[in-house]
């Protein structure tokens, strides 16, 4: 039993708690109160692991009850928990180059990273260096990087993004957004089943979707992952970048040109290099702690197929209180991100709960720790509290729009929920548009994506969220804050699209499925039998 202490949290505000009334609208006043509650300065950021925590899911889990909803926790609460490994760098790693017997001078930090991912520290002595190109093995596209190179004991260095990245036209990778091959964990995976010692990526802004300070200061702090069973945590133990213009100057010392064989990788033909009489000496410690946090998630369970499930999810983490900025704020409020979906995700189970209850079981549910890696989404997928064979699909949502209805963009689909949205929007008279090309990854940088590489059919779209001052003074900085100036109308029309989606799913009796060539379709097949 929950203590409400999101009630008392709310009192603490000077405002009442929200109650579940019976209409079947979305409401703006409501949208925005929750915002206002959840990114206010007594949720401290609501960063997993620190005070914030508790307040939010706990007022989240308070809605849901208020809402009439069922607890949906494995353990019949509305908490499952997370468990999760904190590393911390156990001071400066040490990192040295030598070509041709020769000191090749390196700096940490100014011009190489290497960080705690997955190990609990690492050493490694005079590896050889093996440029791997986009380092993609995908052979359903006739696609294959590494040729058949021995990299044990070595360490793969490769470009950022997948091939079609900066492409002119739209190649085997989908064009300029970032497959499923440009994954950072897609192509960890693949040089750990090789033997590699580690990775290493050159950096560049554009294709890795971030500048070199905040790569630095991503790298150099403590990171989470999940706890995972013992198979998935045999994996190259080093991991690292190095910055685009000391890779350039580190290939030439070899005697290639980096520019030379970035372009040769863009094509299918591409045949690894190894960087001639050049070594690579790592070493690291890393401080190691378990960390618990918690998925929020509650159900209204299905009129006739109560077994059978859809799933709505928002992350309810963002950066909790960090570095201050010159006014001295050190809260990282998250309004739009996702404060916004959080509030959308309550609407959403307002109106179902208010509603003819429908065929299919209904699940919400507010992940943790999505900013720091989709670890509460990657829990679940792993964890599920209801089989993900019998979930038809999912809807994801970070960030609501805060400005007027624009035409939708679906940054990941590639299943017939991208149709059943289509025929929403036309409805409304609103257009489907590509995806915009952001070549840093949207389409593996939400909670969508770790149940997706589970097989579930999974939807993130939306429409213009903000405008570009957004993103280019408030986003994942404490400025991002609630405003009672925002246009909800946009939000309302997308929260419409998402329901219309979900009540398609819940009122069929048809499994969705992936499209031809959809990476994970291969995956969702596997559990065929517990759909028939």
């Amino acid at each position: 039993m929950i203590r409400f202490a999101a009630l008392l949290s709310v009192l603490l505000l000077g405002a009442a708690p929200i109650q579940g009334a019976r209409g079947l609208d979305f409401d703006a006043n409501r949208l925005s109160e929750h915002v206002r509650i959840l990114s206010s300065d007594q949720f401290e950021g609501r960063g997993p692991g620190q005070p914030g925590e508790t307040k939010t899911v706990e007022y989240l889990a308070g809605q849901f009850a208020t809402l009439g909803l069922e607890p949906g926790g494995p353990d019949g609460g509305w908490f499952q928990t997370v468990m999760l490994h904190r590393f911390t760098q156990d001071g400066t790693p040490s990192l040295s180059v030598s070509i041709a017997g020769r000191d090749w001078p390196i700096v940490y930090g100014n011009q190489a990273l290497v960080g705690p991912q997955r190990a609990a520290g690492a050493s490694v002595a005079d590896a050889a260096m093996v440029f791997v190109g986009f380092g993609v093995h995908a052979p359903e596209l006739g696609w294959d990087d590494y040729k058949g190179v021995d990299l044990r004991g070595k360490i793969a260095v490769m470009l950022a993004n997948d091939p079609d990245f900066d492409a002119t036209a739209s190649g085997r990778f989908g064009g300029e957004a970032m497959s499923v091959h440009g994954d950072w964990t897609h192509k960890y995976l693949e040089v750990t089943r090789r033997g590699a010692v580690g990775m290493v990526w050159v950096h560049d802004t554009a294709s890795a979707g971030f500048d070199w300070p905040a790569l630095q200061g991503f790298w150099t702090s403590p990171q989470l992952d999940i706890v995972r069973p013992a198979a998935e945590t045999d994996v190259a133990p080093i991991t690292g970048w190095l910055r685009g213009d000391t890779a350039a100057a580190l290939f030439a010392a070899a005697g290639l040109d980096l520019k030379t064989q970035s372009l040769r990788a863009r094509s299918r033909s591409f045949q690894p290099v190894t960087l001639p009489r050049t070594r690579l000496s790592i070493s690291y410690r890393v401080k190691r702690e378990v960390r618990v946090s918690r998925n929020v998630i509650a159900r209204l369970p299905g009129a006739r197929h109560p077994g059978e499930s859809v799933l709505y999810g928002a992350h309810w983490d963002h950066l909790g209180r960090g570095e201050p900025q010159a006014d001295g704020d050190d809260i990282y409020n998250g309004a739009l991100d996702n404060a916004s979906g959080l509030a959308g995700l309550l609407e959403l189970a307002r109106l179902f709960a208010a509603g003819e209850r429908p065929g299919r079981s209904i699940v919400f549910i507010a992940f943790t720790g999505e900013e720091t890696g989709l670890l509460g989404s990657a829990w679940y997928a792993a964890h599920s509290a209801f089989p993900l064979e019998t979930t038809a699909g999912g809807v994801n949502i970070d960030g609501l729009p805060i400005i007027a209805p624009s035409d939708m963009k679906v940054s990941f689909g590639l299943s017939d929920l991208q149709d059943i949205l289509a025929r929403a929007s036309a409805r409304q008279g609103r257009r489907i548009l590509p995806p915009s090309p952001w070549k840093g990854g949207a389409y593996a940088r939400s909670d969508h994506y770790s149940l997706a590489q589970a097989g579930l059919p999974m939807l993130f779209a939306g429409s213009r969220v903000a405008g570009r001052d957004y993103f280019e003074k408030r986003y994942h900085q404490p400025d991002d804050e609630w405003s009672p100036d925002w246009d909800w109308s946009g939000a309302i029309a997308d929260l419409q699209l998402y329901r219309a989606v979900g009540l398609e799913l819940a009122n069929s009796r048809r499994w969705p499925r992936w499209w031809p060539g959809a990476e994970f379709g291969a995956i969702r097949d596997r559990s065929a039998a517990a759909r028939r």
